[in-house]
């Protein structure tokens, strides 16, 4: 075995081991949430080979609409995985780069939900969700494939005790 594969042979042991100490980490940083944000803010994103190349590995939070990563660099995140998946603002999620620039978006944990009953009002010309004297942004793919209409009723999936401004549409009600 040459010298240069011995190396990359020992780096992949190394990030195996590191991948597994943060493992234990997250699991301890769960049981605080206080601590969650403060934690995928600071942890280190990284490069991985594969076959073809690099790949890059981005970690961060969901806003509603992107993935911000610890150095506050935003990534847009396809509303139609967003939508598909209910992501809600506060879910960790991670993005692979690949070799040939594909963006693979995975949500790795989820922040702790609740579900309301909102009602579809529009506000700046946008359909919103208003729920207990306030409005949440909504994705308009989850509009449109939902063929959500002002008026509708729709249960919704917001971040449990946190002042998200954007909610996941579970589900409409139609008013006719």
């Amino acid at each position: 075995m040459n010298h240069q594969k011995a190396e990359f042979e020992k780096a992949q042991k190394m990030i195996e081991k590191a991948n597994s100490l943060l493992e234990k980490a997250e699991k301890l940083m769960s049981k605080n949430p206080s601590n969650r944000k403060s934690f995928y803010y600071s942890s280190n994103n990284h490069q991985e080979s594969d076959n073809n190349g690099f790949v890059q590995i981005v970690e961060g939070i969901y806003n509603g609409q992107h993935l911000i990563d610890k150095n506050k660099r935003k990534f847009s995140v396809p509303e139609n995985y967003a939508s598909k998946s209910k992501l809600v603002e506060g879910d960790i999620l991670k993005l692979i780069i690949t070799a040939d620039g594909s963006f693979i978006f995975k949500q790795i944990e989820p922040i702790e939900r609740e579900t309301k009953l909102a009602q579809i009002k529009k506000k700046n010309n946008d359909l919103c969700a208003y729920c207990e004297g306030k409005y949440y942004n909504l994705l308009k793919a989850s509009l449109s494939y939902f063929k959500a209409k002002e008026g509708d009723e729709a249960t919704i999936i917001v971040a449990k005790n946190n002042n998200c401004k954007h909610a996941a549409i579970e589900n409409i009600i139609p008013v006719n």
